[in-house]
């Protein structure tokens, strides 16, 4: 469907309200009317088939990250260096196909040739990273779609990633060697500044250094202490990278040896990185096989959450019957508190019958507001949502226009931009809902007349429905005896002469106007002359 003038605000507004329900960013999904019986009745069915279920709100899409790898070198042939070098994923060279790592050389097949799948062949491990940063996500996302539809590809990823986790960790301990020696050397060293406490050694530091060299008995437990430290130190290294090696000094303050740290980090990364090259290569093609659909399986997710918004929103509301008009009993506007509720027909309904509809009556009676309703009603029946409203009925239109007077927009160029508008909702093919405010608020009341008049014999003609908000009800009825005019009624005024309003329209009848209520209120609180003048002003109006 079609939103023409305001009816876009209105939509954006509705949608909006929903998205403010939901919980995922990515499941603020796109929901626009549609113009197809058969589409509405597929939104419909979804929301009336869904199952609230416990959305986690750290799903998110899977996203293999490139990295560039230097510890490996592709050789291609010569013609395909420029297309694999597109990747950059390695350093690339002539050569026979394969892929050197370390001092290890893995061939290429020859059916591994396009870009997506050199991707999987020279840096698997991107792709098994890539699941297992997110194994708590993709946990949660299993977990869903195993609830919500039974089956899921998920937990097959899941168990190949988990069994090469200790490889990955290997692997990780390579980058992490130098930091966790200086937390070492660092705790190491507070001991033993704790032990030097512990034995009341006031000497200064550099004399101490002094005395250690040499070797005075005075300083041998001090000596004997740190040496048993150092050892205990290094003993952890050791059962963290699995390498046994003389990592700390043996004096205080104890220093890193460098060469040795250089030296464990280099055969871990040797060794743990093409064991894990190895290991990532199946489960890696895996990953990149079942890609799409674990994406798929979070669209599934977004769209679970969405429609868990939508019921929140439109929680007591009903569903629309298809029928040959646009009508709701008790509709209630959204976006104002506490509002009147309001029964309201264009077209054959039992509500109140005919297709073009004038609406009159007193101002700031919630004319403009009812018109919005309408727009509302439509908008969301051919969203295939329900609507706020006791009982509705619905046809299904191509378009909704809805014309909405600009306050304070006055002159030849508002005029003008109306009458374009206008003209525009009422061409070409399609059914149509028009909702036009106070048209003539922008022209002469006489030509106003005329052209309102033409106007809605044209979409008389084409089978549109229309309502109009106009205060020029009697002149339009009696040129035009298909119109139904409804009036807004202002009951009276209350004791502080503020104004009763019915709401609801009252169909086939002429509202009466604020004006004589206006009237009424100047004249009662009015004294002396003043109040002469306005009781034959009032006197003029009645008659």
């Amino acid at each position: 469907m079609r939103l023409s003038g305001d009816a876009g605000q209105i939509y954006r507004q509705i949608i909006r309200e929903i998205h403010s329900r939901v919980r995922l960013d990515g499941a603020k999904l796109p929901l626009k009317p549609k113009s197809s019986r058969e589409e509405i009745e597929r939104m419909r069915e979804k929301l009336r088939a869904f199952t609230p279920h416990d959305i986690p709100a750290n799903i998110k899409p899977l996203k293999v990250k490139k990295e560039y790898l230097n510890d490996r070198i592709l050789f291609v042939r010569e013609e395909d260096i420029d297309k694999v070098a597109k990747l950059n994923l390695c350093k690339i060279d002539a050569g026979e196909p394969g892929l050197r790592i370390g001092r290890e050389f893995f061939e290429l097949e020859t059916d591994e040739k396009s870009n997506t799948a050199l991707e999987v062949i020279v840096a698997p491990e991107i792709y098994v990273k890539a699941v297992y940063e997110n194994l708590e996500n993709l946990k949660a996302l299993a977990d869903l779609m195993l609830k919500a539809f039974g089956s899921s590809v998920v937990p097959e990823v899941l168990s190949e990633v988990e069994k090469i986790a200790p490889l990955m960790e290997r692997a990780r301990l390579a980058g992490r060697i130098e930091e966790i020696v200086a937390e070492e050397a660092l705790r190491l060293n507070r001991r033993i500044e704790e032990k030097i406490s512990e034995l009341e050694v006031t000497i200064k530091g550099e004399r101490i250094l002094e005395l250690m060299r040499g070797r005075v008995p005075e300083i041998e437990e001090l000596e004997s202490f740190i040496a048993e430290e150092v050892i205990e130190s290094e003993r952890k290294i050791e059962e963290i990278t699995g390498i046994n090696a003389e990592i700390f000094s043996r004096s205080y303050p104890v220093e890193v040896n460098t060469v040795a740290v250089d030296r464990i980090k280099a055969e871990i990364e040797e060794e743990a990185i093409i064991e894990l090259y190895k290991a990532c290569r199946p489960v890696a093609e895996k990953i990149f096989r079942l890609l799409p659909e674990i994406n798929r399986e979070v669209e599934k997710a977004y769209e679970l959450e969405f429609l868990r918004a939508v019921k929140e929103f439109c929680s007591g509301f009903v569903f629309p019957e298809f029928s040959d008009c646009i009508a709701f009993v008790n509709g209630k506007h959204l976006f104002i508190p506490n509002p009147q509720p309001v029964s309201y027909a264009v077209g054959n309904s039992e509500i109140a019958s005919g297709k073009i509809a004038i609406l009159t009556g007193a101002n700031s009676g919630g004319k403009t507001s009812l018109l919005e309703l309408i727009a509302q009603m439509q908008i969301m029946a051919q969203m295939g949502l329900p609507v706020n409203a006791e009982m509705a009925w619905t046809d299904v239109v191509d378009e909704l226009f809805f014309f909405k007077r600009k306050r304070g927009v006055q002159g030849a160029g508002a005029f003008e931009s109306a009458v374009r508008a206008f003209t525009r909702a009422l061409l070409g093919k399609g059914r149509k809902l028009v909702l036009i405010d106070e048209f003539e608020a922008i022209t002469e009341p006489g030509a106003a007349v005329r052209i309102i008049a033409e106007f809605l014999r044209i979409a008389h003609e084409k089978d549109h429905y229309v309502v109009i908000v106009s205060h020029l009800g009697k002149e339009l009825s009696e040129m035009l005896p298909f119109a139904r005019v409804d009036g807004i009624e202002a009951k009276g005024l209350d004791e502080n002469f503020n104004l009763i309003v019915d709401r609801q329209p009252k169909f086939g009848r002429i509202g009466r106007s604020t004006p004589e209520l206006i009237l009424e209120k100047l004249y009662r609180k009015a004294k002396g002359e003043e109040k002469d003048v306005l009781e034959r002003v009032c006197r003029s109006v009645r008659d």
